[in-house]
Formats: C-alpha cells, sequence, structure tokens
C-alpha cells in the first residue's frame, strides 16, 4: 500500500497540503492517511490542475526567496530546493518490500521494521540546519538540494541500501507560532542600490549645510535683472557675476543667504537678490554591520539613516532595529529605534547623515515571540528591562477574544529545559513578569461558552438564545409555535444539560404540547443554565441530531456513571436510540419514538431486557407488553424501563402501504387504479372494461419501476467499464484511428439514455384467460396499449432513420432499401427486428440472411441496423451498449408517441 510513502519518479512533483488537510491527515490512521495522500497527489497529478500546480510552485518559489541571509529557496528559474524547517515525505517502493530475495527470515523481518518505522514517521521536518533525521538514521544534510538530488543523497546512505526510496517536500503554509516573523524588517525591503527617496524634491531646511558640489541659483531683480547658477568651489566659495567670489562653504543655508544678500546690498544699489539652492551635492557614507548589503554608498546630501539603510537593501535578520548607530568622526552621534517610526510615527532619531559618516547595525538584542489573541502576532526585539505587558503593548494589545488571566509563556531554562509559568500582570503589586529572550508568549481564544443563557436549536426557524433566570421553564422559551417549522414534534423535544462545564451531561424530555397546556406544571420543566433545547423534524428524523448528542453523553460518561440508552424500532414514526431519563415508561419510550405509525399494531408489542444471570452472565429476556394498556395509562402494561432495552412495535398483518397502476391508450377506462393483493394484469383490465375495438394488444407497453432501477445500474456499470475501455484505448496506438471518436459519441448516448424499466408481456395471452401468460401486479407498473399502428420504423446505420407505411408481403431488404440502404458502418450480419410488444428477433434466430428473408415483417415492427464493432475491435462491449440504446429509445418512442 502507498500513501505517505509511495513509489514516485526520482523528480517528484510537489503536493501543496494546506494546514488545515496536514492536521486532517495526521489524525487518521495509518492505512486511510495513505491512501488520502496518494489520492491527493493523483488529482495533483491530473492534467487539469497542470496550470494550477506550476504557480503553485511558483508562488512558493517566489515567498520563499524573499529570505535574507543569502541562502534563497530557489533561483527563479530553477528547481525548489531544500531550506531548514521544510516538511518532506520519505517514500519506499512497495514492490520492494514484497521482495523474496532475502537470505534468512530474520534479515526479512529487520527489512520490513526498518521500512515501517521510516513510513510511521512521515512527515518529517528538517531541523533548523536543513538536516533530515530518521529513525535509526545519522542526521543527512539536506540543504540547498532539490528533489532530485535529495533522492540521490538517500539512495547513497548505506543503511537505505536495497530501498528504492525517494523524498518529495510539501510546501506547507505555516499557521501559528510558526507562521511568526520578526516585526518591522520589511520596512527596507527595497532593492539593493535602489534610492530610497528623491532628495531633489525635499525642501531644503534653513540649518542645511552648504558645501562644495552645492548648486547655487541666484536671481537679481530691481534696477538689475539676471539669473545665475553657480557651483560651490572646493575651496566654499562661489563666484557671482558684478560681485565676486563670496565664502559660503560650511555654513548653513540661512547664512549663505543672508552673506550674498548683505554682498549685493553693499555693491548693487537698488537691486535685490533671491538666493535658492538647486541640486545637492552627493555625500559618501558607509553602511557597516549586519545588514543585507554593507558598503560604501553615495546618496543625496539630504538622506537621512532610513534613506540609506533601505538603499543598501536593508537590515539582515541578524541585525538590531532599535540600535542603529550614526557614527560622526568615530564618535556615536545619534542611535535609531526603527520601533519608534513604526508603533509611535515619530522621525525625531531618523538623523540627517553628513560626508564620511557611518551606520552601524548591531546584532540583535533579545526577542520574544507573542502569538494568539494580539492585534499584531510577531517577534518583537525588546529591552533588557521589558515586561511582558511592554511585549502585549507592542503587539498592539489583545484582541476582544484574549483571555487575559490564562496567558502562558514558553521559556528556556538552565537545567531544566522548556518551562511553562504564568506571568503576573498586576502591576498594582509592582512584582510584574520581565520579558526574557526567547520567551513565547500565547495569548487564548475565549472558548466560546454562553454561560447564563438558554439554546433552542434543531427545527427552528432561527436559533434562540434566551437569558437565564431562577425560575425560566420551557414555555417562557418557546411560547408558541411560531419560531418552530412546519413539521417539528411538539411531543417530545430534548433538553441536553451540562450541570458542570465539559465533566457531565444529562439528558431529559418534554412534551411541548401540554406544557403549553399547563404552563408552570410538572410537564412545563424548569430549565438550568447552559441548556440546550432541541426540536426534531418528523419528516427527515432525528438520528442526525440524536446521534452526536448519545455520543457526546457518552464521552463524558465516567467509569461509576453508565450510559444510559433504550431503543424503540418496528413500526414508530421515529425509531432509534433514545437516552433513558428517570421514570421512564413505555408510553414515555414511544412518544420518544415520535408516535405510532399508522401500521403500527396495537394489540401487542415485544420488548427485550438484558438482564445478568445468577452466573454473571448477560442473557436476554423478551417481555409480552399490552400496548393499548400501556398507552391508556395503565401500570401493570406501562412498564419502568431499564437501560438497554430494546421496544419492538409490529406492523399490523398484512399491512402494506396503497398499490396503484396507470393504465393509458387503448383502455375502455383508462386511468390510475389501486392495486389488492394478488391481483394481476387480467384482473385490472376487467376492472377497466377491458379493450377497445381499436387496441392492438399485441405492441403493449409494460413498464415496472422495480425494473427501470435495475436497468439504470446496469447503464451505469456498462457506461464505466466502456469509459475504462475507452481510456486504455487512448494510451495505446493499437486501435483504429475513429475508435476513441465513436466510442465516445456511444459513451454519450448511453450516459444520456433514459431507462424505462419494459417488461415484455404476451397481453393477447392475458386478455385470452391464459394465466401461464398473467402477471402479479406492482405498485408503480404502467400500461400502454397502443392503437392498430400502420408504420414500420428503421433505425441504425441506415442512411435515413425514418418510418414506412406497412406494406403486405414485403421484406427486411424493401424496407431497408426505402431508407437508402445501409451505411459503411453498418453490421449486415445483426440486423434484428424489435416486435411492438419488446420482443427482439435476431437474424441468426431466424435465418432469414440465408437466401431470400423469411421473417415476416409486422406492423409496429422496428428494424435495428446496428455498428459493425468487428471495425473497432478494442471496445468489446459495443454491440451490448447499442443495443441497449436501440431498445430503450424504441420502447421511449412507443410511449411518447401516444
Amino acid at each position: 500500500m502507498l500513501g505517505w510513502l509511495w513509489a514516485a519518479p526520482v523528480v517528484a512533483q510537489v503536493v501543496n497540503i494546506t494546514p488545515e488537510q496536514q492536521r486532517l491527515l495526521d489524525s487518521l490512521p495509518a492505512a486511510q492517511r495513505e491512501s488520502a495522500l496518494r489520492q491527493l497527489r493523483q488529482l495533483r497529478s491530473g492534467s487539469s490542475d497542470k496550470q494550477n500546480e506550476s504557480t503553485d510552485v511558483e508562488q512558493v518559489r517566489a515567498e520563499k526567496s524573499q529570505g535574507d541571509e543569502g541562502v534563497l529557496r530557489t533561483a527563479m528559474d530553477g528547481p525548489l530546493r531544500f531550506v531548514a524547517g521544510d516538511t518532506v515525505i520519505v517514500g519506499i517502493d512497495d514492490s520492494l518490500v514484497a521482495r523474496t530475495d532475502f537470505r534468512d527470515a530474520e534479515e526479512e523481518i529487520e527489512f520490513r521494521d526498518r521500512v515501517q518505522r521510516l513510513r510511521d514517521g512521515n512527515p518529517y521536518q528538517l531541523n533548523s540546519r536543513g538536516q533530515l533525521q530518521l529513525p535509526g538514521i545519522r542526521v543527512i544534510g539536506l540543504a540547498g538540494l532539490t528533489e532530485e538530488q535529495g533522492t540521490l543523497r538517500l539512495q547513497a546512505e548505506p543503511v537505505l541500501s536495497g530501498m528504492e526510496i525517494n523524498i518529495t517536500l510539501l510546501p506547507l503554509t505555516p499557521i501559528g507560532e510558526q507562521a511568526l516573523e520578526p516585526f518591522g524588517y520589511e520596512l527596507f525591503s527595497g532593492e539593493v542600490g535602489q534610492k530610497g527617496d528623491d532628495t531633489r524634491r525635499i525642501p531644503v531646511p534653513t540649518d542645511y549645510t552648504v558645501g562644495p558640489g552645492d548648486n547655487v541659483r541666484i536671481r537679481f531683480f530691481g534696477n538689475r535683472n539676471a539669473e545665475y547658477d553657480v557651483q560651490v568651489e572646493r575651496d566654499g566659495t562661489i563666484v557671482i557675476p558684478e560681485i565676486g567670489p563670496v565664502a559660503i562653504g560650511g555654513l548653513s543655508f540661512l547664512a549663505t543667504r543672508q552673506a550674498v544678500e548683505k554682498r549685493v546690498t553693499e555693491q548693487m544699489i537698488g537691486t535685490q537678490v533671491s538666493i535658492t539652492l538647486g541640486e545637492l551635492r552627493a555625500v559618501q557614507v558607509f553602511l557597516v554591520g549586519d545588514v543585507k548589503k554593507p558598503g560604501s554608498y553615495s546618496v543625496g546630501a539630504l538622506s537621512t539613516m532610513t534613506t540609506v539603510l533601505s538603499t543598501g537593501g536593508g537590515i539582515a535578520r541578524q541585525g538590531s532595529l532599535r540600535r542603529i548607530e550614526l557614527k560622526r568622526a568615530g564618535k556615536t552621534v545619534g542611535e535609531l529605534d526603527v520601533y519608534d517610526l513604526l508603533l509611535n510615527g515619530d522621525t525625531r532619531q531618523d538623523l540627517r547623515i553628513q560626508e564620511g559618516d557611518v551606520i552601524f547595525v548591531p546584532p540583535v538584542g533579545k526577542r520574544v515571540k507573542i502569538v494568539g489573541e494580539v492585534n499584531r502576532p510577531a517577534i518583537y526585539e525588546m529591552h533588557d528591562s521589558a515586561s511582558v505587558q511592554d511585549v502585549i503593548r507592542m503587539a498592539g494589545g489583545m484582541t476582544a477574544e484574549a483571555v487575559a488571566t490564562d496567558i502562558t509563556i514558553e521559556r528556556v531554562v538552565p537545567d531544566k529545559g522548556l518551562v511553562t509559568i504564568e506571568p503576573d500582570l498586576d502591576r498594582t503589586g509592582g512584582n510584574v513578569t520581565a520579558a526574557l529572550d526567547g520567551d513565547l508568549i500565547r495569548i487564548p481564544t475565549a472558548i466560546r461558552v454562553i454561560d447564563k443563557a438558554v439554546t433552542v436549536v434543531g427545527n427552528v426557524h432561527y436559533p434562540v438564545y434566551a437569558e437565564w433566570r431562577s425560575g425560566l421553564r420551557l414555555s417562557d422559551v418557546i411560547p408558541s409555535a411560531r419560531i418552530l417549522r412546519p413539521n417539528s414534534d411538539i411531543n417530545y423535544v430534548l433538553i441536553q444539560r451540562e450541570p458542570v462545564p465539559n465533566v457531565g451531561m444529562d439528558a431529559l424530555s418534554a412534551d411541548l404540547e401540554s406544557a403549553w397546556k399547563s404552563p408552570g406544571s410538572v410537564a412545563d420543566p424548569l430549565l438550568e443554565p447552559r441548556d440546550r433545547i432541541f426540536v426534531f423534524d418528523l419528516q427527515v428524523g432525528r438520528a442526525h441530531i440524536m446521534g452526536p448528542i448519545l455520543e457526546e453523553m457518552q464521552l463524558r460518561t465516567s467509569r461509576d456513571r453508565k450510559m444510559r440508552v433504550v431503543t424503540i424500532d418496528g413500526s414508530v414514526n421515529a425509531p432509534g436510540d433514545v437516552p433513558l431519563e428517570p421514570g421512564m415508561r413505555i408510553a414515555d419510550l414511544i412518544r420518544a419514538g415520535g408516535g405510532l405509525a399508522q401500521s403500527a399494531y396495537i394489540e401487542e408489542a415485544e420488548l427485550t431486557r438484558y438482564e445478568l444471570n445468577d452466573a454473571g452472565e448477560r442473557e436476554a429476556r423478551l417481555i409480552s407488553v399490552d400496548l393499548a394498556a400501556a398507552l391508556a395509562g395503565e401500570t401493570a402494561a406501562n412498564l419502568l424501563l431499564q437501560p438497554f432495552d430494546f421496544m419492538n412495535i409490529r406492523e399490523t398483518p398484512n399491512w402494506t402501504k396503497q398499490s396503484f397502476i396507470e393504465l393509458r391508450g387503448e383502455v375502455r377506462f383508462p386511468g390510475r387504479y389501486t392495486v389488492n393483493n394478488g391481483e394481476s394484469i387480467s384482473d385490472i383490465l376487467e376492472r377497466a372494461g377491458g379493450l377497445t375495438s381499436r387496441a392492438f394488444p399485441s405492441g403493449s407497453v409494460f413498464t415496472r419501476e422495480s425494473l427501470k432501477k435495475r436497468e439504470r445500474d446496469q447503464i451505469l456499470k456498462l457506461a464505466s467499464r466502456i469509459e475504462l475501455d475507452l481510456a486504455s484505448l487512448s494510451l495505446s496506438d493499437s486501435g483504429p484511428s475513429n475508435a476513441i471518436g465513436v466510442g465516445q459519441s456511444l459513451l454519450g448516448q448511453l450516459r444520456s439514455t433514459e431507462p424505462t424499466g419494459r417488461l415484455v408481456i404476451d397481453l393477447p395471452s392475458v386478455t385470452g384467460r391464459d394465466r401461464s401468460a398473467d402477471i402479479l401486479v406492482e405498485d408503480g407498473d404502467f400500461l400502454l396499449v397502443p392503437r392498430q399502428p400502420q408504420e414500420v420504423t428503421v433505425i441504425g446505420e441506415v442512411q435515413f432513420s425514418t418510418s414506412h407505411v406497412w406494406q403486405p408481403g414485403y421484406n427486411r431488404g424493401d424496407y431497408l432499401a426505402r431508407s437508402g440502404g445501409m451505411t459503411n458502418k453498418a453490421d449486415d450480419k445483426r440486423i434484428y427486428i424489435v416486435r411492438a410488444n419488446g420482443e427482439v428477433i435476431s437474424g441468426k434466430e431466424s435465418r432469414f440472411f440465408a437466401g431470400r428473408d423469411r421473417t415476416q415483417i409486422l406492423a409496429g415492427d422496428t428494424i435495428v441496423v446496428p455498428l459493425d464493432t468487428e471495425r473497432v475491435r478494442p471496445l468489446t462491449l459495443w454491440t451490448s451498449a447499442s443495443q441497449i440504446v436501440y431498445n430503450l429509445a424504441i420502447a421511449a418512442t412507443a410511449v411518447s408517441r401516444f
């Protein structure tokens, strides 16, 4: 058996499995799990899924290739490669397990045991180093290998010699803790070398330091109108026409404007000046530390620390987001905490860089994971003094469904390993739990249990949730039939009760009709918190609701408290198992069974009771019950029930549902007739006044529902077999070129053909009082007696399938000639005739192919020319299929023609 370990090519296909599918597979037994995964793989390998599969693989490639440690999942034009944390399937060819070349029985047992242990370990997960650990085998490194290379690596392992082994990647979508990502790194996801911001459009602040390479734009207006673009020279001066050199190097932009304005005022009377900065100089900075691409970068003079980080591709996953240093002339002049920018929108620490600055990213600090009911589950970098509450606030706080009292922390403690602790979140006491490096904080979801409420479900228009209060009764929750759907069983509603949540469960029933008549009485039970009231549908039954209730009660039943169930069967409206209630009697059990059916035998019923004898063995005792007396309330007959009692309500002798037969056509009084036990067709025809003078009894059509169902099953089986033959033929080159097309056409006709359930009868003999030809009538029978026909029909492989006026003395060949003769695909050796009553006369039996046609053609006959199946031998079932299609079509035409 293959499944989790199937025989596959060396280059195995990727089977995409969702986390929900993975959890479902893990919950299955080994055999079912193998079968399920095998079928899933077969579905993935279908041609219709190739496009989707390719898209899924490319999506996995794109997602996994976004890592920043330089180890890519795959090249975009190459195969998938294994990385740490991958989930894989290790497969072994089953044909090798069945080999017989073992030296002795001990070697065979050892080999099979090793194979079984390998299978039972599936699926496997690669460790943090990309290594595979198989049971009883040293770790095998697979990181960076493709599936084909990984398969070769496994086959090279000496312990696995003699096995046709392969490995397949399951690119699962991570969920929960495995889906957590470090927070904030996506801010710097631009391409390496791409300029993070366009500083040319940023307004120049007044404190900007002007330096060599900056472009200064000067405009004169007044007595002198002119515009000049000058560049700051290396010595820090600019040369202004008509003014001369002005030293501005190292001055702020504000000081530069003031210096130029002063010179213009002094040297150019009546002229004013406007100074702006044009294209700014580029500065050289260094990006070092734990970044993706450390190095020297040339950026705009207005660039900030985040601009340089984006230009350099961002921070590596092992780099800190909270202690990024800006160094100038060997001294730290600023420190950037990216979290302040992301969480608070604070850009004050994002300092502007200068020529020669160094941006240094140190290693990441302590990291804490938080998962569950918070707004931003992620991995956060924390300061040393951070508490659990700080982590929760950083994650956006808890959601409305979080349970703050059940928060847990998974922590690695030296000499103890992984432990679970409960944090102290009460700040008033001053004892707040600190968040340590590597902690995993879990915020659980609130359990959806309605504590102080009563619920009404089942056959109702909408679920009802009523607030529980002391003294609440059934009639208060369901005051009338307004919320009930049609066919509701108002005489038996079940109340599921949980005295203590998730500990025990009880069940009691009530008669809703009695509760409405006597509110506040014993018939109107008091309700308790968390009660669930089930209303049943008499038409659908109650097994789909009662079954899960009894199963849940069984699971919650302790050893010292046995499950209490009784059963009612037979002629009741809702047979099945029901909970045994305290004081439950036979009349209550009949009410739980939906009441007696019309066919119930009211005089006597049988109760089977299981008891222990003196030897401690269980034995059954039959008790005869006076059902009428029990329902009348007589205590002696209305017995008190015990666990596992089985009540069987017998059916009234000779009770059957009303049966009908339909007569149509040339009957004196056509219509729908009831059928009594033992009646035959002749009896029904006699009640209908017999046949008319225009009747053609030899062409009667008699159909039966049971035969129709049998024909439908046979057609489906035949269609499936032909479909398999077509599939085999499509994989072979041995068949005729047109075989597949013809076969598919025939298959389509076969599947679209409706069965008629026709039974060939000799109606002339029946009407002639021949008891040997008469048959008993069943419910749903149909008899059509047509008028005397005047035509002969020709169908099948002829030039024109049509009907012709019957001519005395005409033979088969005459009618075939009138239909244009046979086609080149006709089988002239298997032509057969279908009489008007459905009887088939084949050519071999009548011998009308020996010389002249000897079979007499009668009015109402159908001549069928079948397909020559010898031309397409690979499909051996075509003869049967084509004959079924023709015969059913003839019967359907006979009925519809009248």
